[in-house]
């Protein structure tokens, strides 16, 4: 890296728009490559179908209730606010508890919902990890 210097060589070249000869080719090259690791790792999670589907089951539950959050924290912070005189301090008391329980349980259920998924994930992680050093010993044991 002598033409732009060290600097030119380490930081500058990842915030080029242009890719030069050298890189375009070797993503040529790695293209066919990639597509033959995808299928392989597709081969090897299949056995785990059940559990990386319960996982994605639990992703789109937990950022359903994570989109809903904020709608729940602005009505309870408008109850909250809500002058005294439009309605008696017991009405609005219980109208506060009400948006707060329901804030509560929208938390816990992204709480929950998170939690599994990630659970699932871990699971068919590992069990994929297993497969792959199984294959790996047996294959140098061979």
């Amino acid at each position: 890296p002598t033409d732009g210097g060290w600097m030119e060589h380490y930081i500058f070249r990842w915030f080029r728009l242009q890719a030069s000869n050298e890189v375009a080719s070797k993503v040529d090259a790695s293209q066919k490559g990639l597509s033959d690791d995808l299928q392989r790792l597709g081969r090897l999670a299949r056995h785990e179908w059940f559990t990386l589907s319960l996982g994605i089951g639990f992703l789109l539950t937990a950022a359903a209730f994570r989109t809903v959050i904020p709608q729940a924290v602005a009505s309870t912070l408008i109850v909250a606010l809500k002058p005294a005189a439009e309605a008696s301090a017991e009405m609005q008391r219980e109208a506060l508890m009400r948006a707060a329980r329901r804030l509560a349980m929208l938390a816990m259920g992204y709480g929950i919902f998170s939690g599994l998924r990630g659970l699932m994930m871990s699971i068919a992680e590992n069990r994929l990890l297993l497969r792959l050093r199984q294959q790996t010993f047996s294959r140098l044991l061979q």
